[in-house]
């Protein structure tokens, strides 16, 4: 049963039907379908998807705030429509994150309390873009609470060759993001970053291969954040 059942949500996976994939198995009580640590990725990958593609439209059909008022009707519903749907499905997630947090002992996985951490740092962070001016800062909060539980787990079960792992690199670059766009921390986000490179560049040579590709592609992405936050600053400072 669970082979056939992971065997159907890898086909809706396979062809992007993401919101089929949540619902194979967020639709069964208590989740009863996540036999294994695969089935737990897998659903987070889909709900993850599905969040991120309405995050990315929100971004892109944002207007700018002179021209607002200009803004057709019609946007400005879509808009409203794609709030609504990325909220629900972050807390849809977020609420499945904590049917499994006592559940830990069904993946023998040696991350999987780090992983859900930082998974639920982000959602409280998308959540914290999306809610009032009011309620951001206290969102920001628990975010930064989860990320920093993520890196206790992960500093304490870490052995030397994966001090820079990819893992940690992921983690240490969304908190970094954290700092910078919703806490107002934009000097102390760029210092957090540009320390995490400087570990990583000088771990890279003790690191196995196989970690170091994986890393290699996170380091980048850190690297460009980094450029993008010094350049925002230089641009502060000249402008007052």
């Amino acid at each position: 049963m669970e082979k056939t059942a992971s065997s159907y949500a890898i086909f809706c996976e396979s062809i992007e039907r993401y919101d089929l994939v949540v619902s194979h198995y967020l639709d069964n009580p208590n989740c009863q379908l996540l036999g294994t640590f695969a089935d737990f990725e897998l659903l987070c990958i889909a709900l993850k998807a599905l969040i991120e593609r309405d995050r990315f439209a929100l971004r892109t059909i944002k207007p700018p705030a002179q021209q607002a008022s200009e803004y057709p009707q019609s946007l400005s519903f879509y808009q409203k429509m794609l709030s609504v749907r990325v909220e629900s499905n972050i807390k849809k997630f977020l609420h499945f994150l904590d049917l499994i947090s006592n559940s830990c002992t069904l993946f023998e996985e040696k991350y999987f309390a780090a992983d859900t951490a930082k998974l639920r740092g982000d959602l409280l962070r998308y959540l914290a873009e999306l809610c009032s001016p009011s309620e951001a800062p206290e969102r920001a909060e628990m975010a930064e609470k989860a990320y920093r539980e993520a890196m206790i787990i992960l500093d304490a079960s870490d052995t030397e060759g994966e001090k820079c792992s990819a893992r940690k690199l992921a983690l240490s670059l969304n908190w970094a993001i954290l700092k910078f766009e919703l806490k107002g921390e934009t000097r102390q986000a760029i210092r957090d970053a540009e320390a995490v490179a400087e570990n990583f560049l000088s771990a890279q040579g003790a690191m196995i291969e196989e970690r170091l590709k994986e890393a290699a592609p996170v380091y980048r992405l850190l690297e460009e954040n980094l450029k993008q936050w010094r350049k925002q600053l230089e641009e502060e400072e000249i402008h007052g």
